[in-house]
This record gives structure tokens, sequence and C-alpha cells, in this order.
């Protein structure tokens, strides 16, 4: 019985090990205010160790200090090695639109999550020196409409 006790929190604990994304309170910075809505970000180390992925992601976090349930969109464009690959496309992959209900955050994640295609931007890759970086982004035509 010991034994199987002690099996399962040594399993639970390399488990937790293996899907840790971000360790500490991660500095937040505001990247713009719209209408109530306050754009936030901030650079953030991301490690799946069982998937040997290591990566710095940009997280955004979207506060409605309003009481007002918004729609915000946007277009995000990406400047890899100082040059922007996004800027010209004209397809909606890179347009991006969430709800934000009143007095809500809505938070992104290092890996996954139900915001990971708009609130998460890949930045570089912190185990390979020889990988393309992000060395600039922009939320650009934001707009926020009453929802």
């Amino acid at each position: 019985m010991k034994k199987n006790i002690v099996l399962s929190i040594a399993f639970i604990t390399i488990f937790s090990m293996a899907f840790s994304s971000y360790a500490g309170n991660p500095e937040w910075k505001l990247y713009k205010s719209v209408s109530g809505i306050q754009i936030m970000y901030s650079y953030q180390n991301c490690n799946d160790n069982f998937n040997d992925l290591h990566m710095e992601n940009i997280i955004l976090k979207l506060v409605n200090t309003t009481t007002v349930n918004y729609q915000i969109q946007w277009k995000l464009n990406l400047w890899i090695d100082n040059i922007c690959r996004t800027c010209n496309v004209t397809s909606n992959e890179y347009k991006m639109k969430l709800d934000v209900p009143a007095g809500e955050t809505i938070l992104g994640e290092c890996f996954g999550g139900k915001y990971a295609k708009e609130l998460a931007i890949f930045s570089k890759f912190l185990n390979y020196t020889d990988k393309s970086s992000l060395t600039k982004f922009e939320l650009a035509d934001i707009n926020v409409i009453v929802k």
C-alpha cells in the first residue's frame, strides 16, 4: 500500500514537472487602452519538458474595466528578424476577434487553452540559437464594438 502511494506521488510530481509552462509572476505592460479595454502583454518563458519545447511567448491579457460587454477585433502584424511577415497578408488568418464581458479579464496561456490563437504569440525558441525570432509585434486596426 505504501509503495502505491509513493509511486502515485512520484508520478504526479513528474507529470506536473513535464507539463510545466510558466513559473513566476509575469510583469504586465500596457500595450494600449481602447474604450475601457486594457490590452496588456508579457514576455513569458514557456516550457514543456515532456516534449522538450522551450520557447518565449508573448502572452496577451484583455481587461474590460467597464460595465459594458464588448467585442474587440484586431489584425496581428509580426516582424520576424526585422521583416514584417504578416503586414500585407489579407486573409483572415491574422485577424482576431474576442468577446470581453463587462468587468472580466481574458488571459492567454503558454500552451493551448481557449484563446491560444488570439492571446499567445510565439517569440522565439529558448533552446535553439540558430532559429528566426520575433523582433516586433503590432495589434493593428483595433476596433471595439458593443456586444
